[in-house]
C-alpha cells in the first residue's frame, strides 16, 4: 500500500511539473492588450446605467417639458415614444432632476 501510495504522489508531482513547465509566458504586449480589452468591458459595464440616466433626462426636458425641480411622471409607461430604461416597463415611475448651483440646496 506504501508503495502504491507513493507511486500516485510521485505520479501527480510529475505531471504538475510537466504542466507548470508548458505554460507560455506572457509578453508585456499580451498584457496590455488584455488590460486595454478589460478597461473597455469595464467602461461598458460601468458606462450603460449612465447613459440610459443620461437618456431620461433628456426625455424629461424634451417630452415631459419639465424644468429643473419639477417632477414628472408619464402614466402609460414605457413604450415606443417612451423608452426609459428601466428594469420594468409595466411599473410607472416618477423623475426628478434638481439644480442645486442654479437654486441652492435647501427646499424651493
Amino acid at each position: 500500500m506504501m508503495k502504491f501510495a507513493f507511486a500516485l504522489v510521485s505520479l501527480l508531482l510529475a505531471s504538475q511539473s510537466a504542466t507548470a513547465q508548458s505554460v507560455d509566458a506572457y509578453t508585456p504586449e499580451d498584457l496590455n492588450s488584455q488590460m486595454v480589452y478589460r478597461r473597455a468591458v469595464d467602461a461598458v459595464i460601468w458606462g450603460l446605467p449612465l447613459v440610459g440616466e443620461e437618456f431620461v433626462r433628456q426625455a424629461y426636458f424634451r417630452d415631459g417639458k419639465a424644468k429643473y425641480n419639477d417632477i414628472v411622471w408619464w402614466p402609460k409607461g414605457g413604450g415606443w415614444k417612451n423608452q426609459s430604461p428601466t428594469p420594468n416597463v409595466n411599473t410607472r415611475y416618477m423623475y426628478f432632476f434638481i439644480n442645486t448651483k442654479q437654486d441652492g440646496p435647501g427646499p424651493t
